[in-house]
C-alpha cells in the first residue's frame, strides 16, 4: 500500500476507485487466493520515496524511517486509518489476510529497534492478529540491523535460495525465522538509458525446484508487476549516476505489464507439476493482449496526479542495443 497515493494531498484520505484495497482483497479471496500485505510506511517497490507522499519532507525536525516524534505523528496516522480496513479480512476473522510485513528491508537503511517495536505496537493496537514479520536482503549485517527478536525474519534474493537460506540461519534475530523468500527476484527494475537486464527462464525454474526441495515457501517478485502510473515511479543513485526507472514494473515478471503468460510462467509451472503432480491443471491459456478490451487504468490514473504542460519522457530504444533513451515532449492536458 503507497501512503503517496491514499494520502496524496495532506490529510485527505483516499480508499476508493483504484485504490480500494478492502474490494482487492475481497476480489483475491473470490478466486482463491490469500494475501500477504506491506501497509508501510515504507514499501520500497521502486516507487518515489519509497511510496511515502513527498509533502513530508517539508515537515520541520522530521527524519524518515525511525522513531522520530514527526515522522511517527504522520506515519502512525496512516496506519491508524488503514489497519481498521484490513482487520476483518484477516484469515483469523474468516477472511484471505494470513500475514502483514511491517517496514521493507529496514536493514539496508538503518537499525532502529524502536522503530520496528513502535510500528508493531500500532500494528497490534488496531486489531491486527495474524502473523507480522520482516523482510529483508540475505545479508548478515542487514539481517542484524533489520529484524527485530519478536518478529520472524524472512528475506529476498536472487539465485541459490538454499544458500541464502543458510545465510538466515546463521544469524540470531532472537526468534525462529521462516525460510521464506518474500521477494525471490525474477526480474530487475528497468532505468531509463540502461540496457534492461532479464532473468533466464530455466533460471528461475531451477530456483524454484530449490525452494520446493526446501520445503520453503516463496513470492516470486514480481509476478505482475503492472504500471506505476504518472510521477510516482522512483530511481535509484549508482555510482555517480541518477538511474530513473521507467513507469512500466513489468521488470522481466513472470506475467508481462499487460497481464500475458511468459515463459516464466510456464517454467515455474512445470516444476510445481514435478512436486506436485495434477495440481497445475488450468484452463486454457487466453489468447491475444492480456489487457485487451479493459482500460489499462492509464487515463483514470493519471486523472489523479495534478501536473500541468511538462517536459515529458516517452521510452524509445535507440538502434539495436535495447536502452531506453527519453524523448523530451510537452504533455498537454
Amino acid at each position: 500500500m503507497r501512503l503517496q497515493l491514499h494520502e496524496l494531498r495532506e490529510g485527505k484520505f483516499d480508499f476508493s476507485g483504484d485504490l480500494d484495497v478492502v474490494k482487492f482483497l475481497r476480489t483475491a479471496a473470490s478466486v482463491g487466493l490469500m494475501a500477504i500485505v506491506r501497509p508501510g510506511p515504507y514499501i520500497c517497490s521502486e516507487c518515489n520515496l519509497g511510496g511515502m507522499p513527498g509533502w513530508l519532507l517539508g515537515k520541520n525536525g522530521i527524519r524518515l524511517r525511525c522513531e522520530n516524534r514527526v515522522f511517527m505523528k504522520y506515519a502512525g496516522r496512516f496506519l491508524d486509518r488503514t489497519l481498521p480496513l484490513l482487520a476483518p479480512l484477516q484469515c483469523t476473522r474468516g477472511g484471505n489476510l494470513i500475514a502483514m510485513q511491517v517496514e521493507n528491508e529496514y536493514g539496508s537503511y538503518a537499525a532502529d529497534g524502536k522503530y520496528i517495536a513502535h510500528l508493531c505496537r500500532i500494528f497490534r493496537a488496531n486489531g491486527i492478529e495474524v502473523q507480522l514479520f520482516t523482510s529483508d536482503c540475505a545479508d548478515r549485517s542487514m539481517l542484524k540491523a533489520g529484524t527485530s527478536p519478536e518478529l520472524p525474519a524472512t528475506i529476498n534474493c536472487r539465485n541459490h535460495p538454499g544458500e541464502n537460506f543458510r545465510v538466515l540461519d546463521s544469524v540470531d534475530t532472537g526468534f525462529a525465522n521462516a525460510h521464506f523468500i518474500m521477494e525471490l527476484w525474477n526480474g530487475k527494475a528497468w532505468c531509463w538509458g540502461v540496457k534492461p537486464q532479464h532473468h533466464g527462464d530455466e533460471e528461475v525454474a531451477a530456483d524454484i525446484r530449490e525452494i520446493m526441495r526446501e520445503k520453503a515457501s516463496v513470492n516470486c517478485y514480481m509476478f505482475h508487476g503492472g504500471t506505476n502510473f504518472g510521477f510516482t515511479s522512483g530511481a535509484n543513485h549508482s555510482e555517480g549516476h541518477y538511474l530513473p526507472f521507467l513507469t512500466s514494473y513489468e521488470v522481466d515478471g513472470v506475467l508481462d505489464e499487460g497481464g500475458n503468460c511468459g515463459g516464466k510462467y510456464s517454467a515455474i509451472r512445470n516444476v510445481i507439476e514435478e512436486f506436485r503432480p495434477g495440481t497445475t491443471d488450468l484452463p486454457p491459456r487466453p489468447g491475444g493482449n492480456g489487457s485487451a478490451g479493459r482500460d489499462p487504468g492509464g487515463i483514470r490514473a493519471a486523472a489523479r496526479f495534478p501536473c500541468g504542460p511538462l517536459p515529458g519522457a516517452a521510452p524509445r530504444s535507440a538502434g539495436n542495443d535495447g536502452i531506453f533513451r527519453p524523448v523530451v515532449r510537452i504533455h498537454p492536458l
